[in-house]
């Protein structure tokens, strides 16, 4: 089937399910690759009621294969994947006003700050934690004038710890923040705390997206550079790899319209590892949920310094309302000899439905999901 004259293959799902509430965010465990868990979130109105009578629920529905929290609270759960797999809930912050929704988290990448991470708010506020220094909070005031959407980190280079933090708003903005350059009320109006950051540190821009953005993926090149290169997804409907040099200032090296909102983006790490070949020198393939266009396997391509290409090698569209969250993990074969599988989970909103699929080239494995 055709695309922008590309050649994608369509998949189909080897299960699916409906759960009892609209998910809204999907991940595999990392330590335990045939464990997911998918969150779910309600909006529960009282007839007649404004939007203060107003009550939110959600839950967290535990899987593993056969054969985040609203309302101003972050809830941080432990991972049993032992014979009874479960989930363990060992922390409750309560950092911000119940009216406040926290709309996307991010862990620090580096080991030393593990227990560090980052939150974009209903408000347009980002905030920075620390859960065994809590309630140790910074803020950053106005990062965005609407929702902000999105967060995530990235290293500043390929030799230093210090990490860059970016985050996505409704306002279309996109801006990265040096974390240890921030008091606790930074405005964009206020240029006496501004002027002592470095650019790159308070770059900023809203032309770049015709709508909010929604995801920020940092890409890794494999040539050394001081120069940032991201992912980011807008509701514009298209994904785009831009730059952000040590200036502060971002540029569009490639851009590709998705056929629906991109809301999130995830690295598929094991595709070269399944048999799917790198064709240049630098590739990235991405996993992403496209809202009323389902999700698509992309390859992210870098022939040059500013050369990069953007391919949908497959696309899954058995969803019926808005994929909202998507994830892959490698399955180790089961039979000796056997190749690792790639294994997706994708998730719908207002249809409430849980798709497993694979890569077409990958079918030997197993076809259920069973709730923990």
């Amino acid at each position: 089937m055709a695309e922008d004259g590309e050649s994608v293959i369509k998949i189909d799902s080897i299960f699916t399910t409906i759960l009892e509430a609209p998910p809204s965010c999907i991940e595999w465990s990392k330590s335990a690759p045939d464990i997911c868990v998918a969150g779910t979130y309600s909006l529960i109105e009282s007839e007649g009621s404004d939007e203060l009578g107003q009550s939110r629920s959600g839950s967290l529905v535990l899987f593993r294969l056969d054969g985040k929290s609203f309302t101003g609270a972050i809830e941080i759960y432990h991972l049993n994947s032992g014979h009874n797999i479960s989930l363990e809930r060992f922390l409750i912050i309560q950092a911000f006003d119940a009216a406040v929704l926290v709309l996307a988290l991010g862990w620090h990448p580096s080991a030393e700050k593990s227990t560090e991470f980052a939150v974009s708010l209903s408000n347009g506020n980002i905030a920075l934690l620390d859960y065994e220094k809590t309630p140790s909070t910074r803020v950053v005031q106005e990062a965005h004038s609407l929702e902000a959407w999105t967060v995530s980190w990235s290293y500043l280079d390929d030799t230093s710890n210090e990490c860059l933090l970016y985050s996505g708003g409704d306002d279309s903005g996109i801006r990265a923040f040096l974390p240890e350059q921030l008091s606790n009320r930074i405005k964009d109006n206020d240029d006496d705390d501004r002027s002592s950051m470095s650019p790159i540190a308070s770059a900023w821009n809203t032309k770049i997206h015709g709508a909010g953005v929604t995801a920020i993926l940092p890409l890794m090149s494999s040539k050394p550079s001081t120069t940032q290169t991201i992912l980011t997804g807008s509701y514009d409907e298209y994904i785009r790899v831009l730059t952000l040099n040590p200036r502060g200032v971002w540029k569009v090296l490639a851009e590709k319209r998705l056929g629906g909102g991109v809301w999130r983006l995830k690295h598929i790490s094991n595709l070269e590892d399944n048999g799917i070949p790198s064709p240049t020198e630098s590739s990235f393939y991405v996993l992403a949920s496209c809202m009323h266009a389902g999700a698509r396997v992309l390859e992210i391509c870098q022939a040059g310094d500013e050369t990069w290409s953007v391919k949908v090698m497959y696309k899954f569209e058995e969803h019926e309302s808005m994929n909202y969250g998507s994830d892959a993990t490698g399955l180790k074969g089961q039979e000796e000899g056997q190749m690792p599988s790639l294994l997706v989970a994708s998730t719908s909103f207002y249809d409430r439905k849980l798709c497993l699929w694979s890569i077409p080239s990958l079918r030997r494995l197993p076809s259920t999901l069973a709730v923990a």
